[in-house]
């Protein structure tokens, strides 16, 4: 979701100064479509833009990285993420063992104790019913969004009002790791079931348990969050009270204008931002420009449903054929023309330097890894019956029919559409005919995700998407079972040994053995390429710190200091000292801009200025 930019109009003159601050406002806060909400006068504002927008604020049907990244702070879940990367106890007490007690030996139960006195953001006590009814509530109803996180769960007890007992039907080895928002069962006790993961909307303020609570959503354009003043936390020493008063998540439909309020100080931080300006702001000594891959990747989604159903293209379900397209693919050239070189090649959804003791990535052996070679891409698809019989230079199915697929970029994603045309004239020296489009993220996923009745249609041939994975590898790759289609499993593509090996390292405690188990999966799903994984890109994110201090990276000190879905990283962030005024109310150098149009006023007399601003139009994800 982003937002177009505004326009600015001065239509009273005033003397130097009041001129000179309006043009600096003109300049600094124009940052697209609607109109952000005003921050309350006094209140610390944390200002955030980002090329991308929460498709929705449901836990249930919000699917965007971003919004997962708004729900992370505003609900709990039992067990979070820590800086290093591992498991950290956040509505738990504690981290449940075998050694105290929490995990049985056979691994088959858990008992967790979660922290006393915690409120909901309506003033309603959270206990441990709530807890169970979060879980009980995906595993009763078959919410497919969570059934990968549920997936061994028999049912959730609570005991009393701190302690919640989980009753598993096979141990399960991401029990730390996997993302289930705990929510209120006094509201969502109350809503259908058949609407939970469909139309049901959250009504603002929606109603958490974390550091800050969403007071308004305007989706395409922003969302504003408060400081939650009952917060668990603020008594807590390792977590803490949050340093802002709010934060408004600011979308942009144009990433150069983003970057342009970063370094005028109208936002305080920036998600999303163009390879081409990142040397800039590596040079600014006020901003903080880090660039890095945790478990995110890009690649081409191939309609392999194998139904009459589905609208797609029938050669892509030929593993034969998608294989051969990914000869025709030179990862090389994406890195450098696409990127900048701020990414690697990559050949499967599990990323390199992410995982420590044992690492999880696979990484396809000589002899294997497919590498660009037009020629032998071409033999391929000619031994696989997929000729050019008439001479036409388009080659024919197996049922004589020219072969013409649609390839689709995002409208909200430059680097997509880079990718794109270099796929479209690889796979037209194929013999193929391709028919290119830039569409919405909505309209994509709206055919991807099609149904017809009660069966899934998708609707599409070939989508040029990124993803960004779970902590935990094996909730990635159990998106791609048979029993996520029409779901999680974009692709449509189903494999009966995947299917098992994904329910063995499921339940494999070792983590050595585990790893092996996550390998071999690696192993079968390139072996068929249902998703061509292209690259691990780097995010680019850049951060004011002259005038803020308290960001904290991610995983080790290349990592992001924001947009990770941790909630600390928005509880260490306030203002300088110094700065503290000026980021009141307005964050950046909006206050101080303010304090300049008032002076100008003051001295010169009377001025006049309004925006004019229109909306914004799209869903996005964002490179």
């Amino acid at each position: 979701m982003r937002i177009t930019r505004g326009a600015l109009a001065l239509v009273a003159a005033a003397a130097a100064l009041a001129a000179a601050a309006c043009l600096a406002w003109g300049l600094a806060s124009a940052p697209a479509a609607t109109a952000a909400p005003s921050p309350a006068a006094g209140n610390v504002t944390l200002n955030i833009g980002w090329t991308v927008g929460p498709d929705n604020l449901n836990p249930f049907i919000g699917v965007e990285s971003a919004a997962s990244e708004i729900l992370l702070i505003a609900y709990d879940r039992l067990f979070g993420m820590g800086f290093d990367g591992r498991p950290n106890a956040q509505l738990a007490a504690a981290l449940p063992t075998k050694a105290n007690g929490g995990i049985s030996s056979d691994g088959l139960t858990w008992t967790v104790k979660i922290r006393p006195g915690v409120k909901w953001q309506d003033g309603q006590p959270l206990t441990a019913r709530d807890v169970a009814f979060s879980y009980n509530v995906i595993i009763a109803n078959g919410l497919t969004s969570y059934l990968q996180a549920v997936k061994d769960i028999k049912k959730a007890v609570a005991l009393d009002d701190t302690t919640v007992r989980f009753t598993m039907s096979a141990p399960k080895a991401d029990m730390l790791y996997v993302y289930v928002y705990v929510i209120p069962e006094h509201i969502w006790g109350s809503v259908k079931p058949a609407t939970l993961e469909r139309s049901y909307v959250n009504k603002l303020p929606i109603v958490g348990s974390g550091p800050f609570q969403v007071t308004e959503f305007k989706n395409g354009d922003y969302a504003k969050l408060v400081r939650n003043p009952d917060y668990w936390g603020n008594s807590v020493p390792s977590w803490g009270r949050p340093k802002v008063d709010e934060i408004i998540f600011q979308a942009y439909t144009n990433p150069d204008t983003m970057t342009q309020d970063l370094r005028a100080g109208t936002i305080d931080a920036a998600q999303g931002v163009p390879s081409a300006q990142f040397p800039g702001l590596q040079g600014d000594p006020d901003l903080k420009a880090i660039a890095y891959n945790y478990i995110n990747w890009d690649y081409v989604d191939y309609n392999c449903y194998d139904s009459p159903h589905s609208k797609g293209n029938p050669v892509l379900r030929d593993p034969a054929f998608r294989v051969a397209l990914d000869y025709a693919i030179d990862r090389d050239k994406i890195v450098s023309l696409v990127y900048n070189g701020r990414a690697t090649p990559g050949y499967t959804m599990i990323t390199t330097n992410t995982w420590r003791d044992p690492d999880f990535h696979w990484e396809p052996p000589a002899g294997v890894k497919r590498t660009y070679d037009i020629a032998k891409a071409n033999a391929l698809l000619d031994a696989a019956g997929y000729r050019d019989t008439n001479g036409d230079g388009i080659r024919e199915d197996k049922k004589g029919k020219p072969i013409s697929l649609r390839l689709w970029a995002l409208a909200e994603s430059t680097s997509t559409q880079a990718e794109g045309k270099l796929l479209t004239g690889w796979f037209q020296q194929l013999g193929l005919k391709i028919v290119f489009e830039v569409v919405d993220n909505g309209a994509a996923s709206d055919a991807m995700y099609a149904w017809s009745g009660n069966a899934p249609a998708p609707d599409y041939d070939m989508i040029l998407w990124f993803w960004d994975g779970y902590n935990d590898p094996g909730s990635t790759l159990q998106c791609f079972t048979t029993s996520q289609i029409g779901y999680w499993n974009e692709v449509y593509w189903s494999s009966a040994e995947f299917d098992g090996l994904c329910v063995a390292q499921g339940r494999e405690l070792d983590a050595q053995k585990r790893a092996q188990l996550i390998y071999r999966m690696q192993e079968v799903m390139y072996a068929e390429n249902p998703q061509n994984v292209l690259t691990y890109f780097d995010y680019l994110q850049a951060v004011n710190v002259q005038k803020w201090t308290g960001w904290t990276p991610y995983y080790n000190d290349q990592g992001p200091v924001f947009y990770d879905s941790l909630p600390k990283s928005y509880i260490n962030v306030g203002p300088k000292a110094a700065a503290g005024a000026a980021s009141a109310g307005g964050g950046g150098s909006t206050g101080l801009v303010i304090g300049l149009v008032i002076a100008g006023v003051i001295a010169a007399g009377a001025l006049v200025w309004w925006l004019l601003r229109r909306r914004g139009a799209g869903r996005a994800e964002e490179v």
